[in-house]
């Protein structure tokens, strides 16, 4: 995350860039996000 916020505020490039940075974080959240609904639905049941 730090290579991305860097680039585009320090200096100024673009995501055609970074984009397999942003795909790694995208990725990343997708499947946190995947796992803690998981747990939470089982939680609750």
């Amino acid at each position: 995350m730090c290579t991305v916020v860097r680039g585009i505020l320090l200096k100024g490039v673009g995501l055609d860039v970074l984009w397999i940075h942003v795909l790694a974080l995208l990725s990343f959240a997708v499947v946190l996000l995947s796992i803690s609904v998981s747990k939470f639905r089982n939680q609750l049941s």
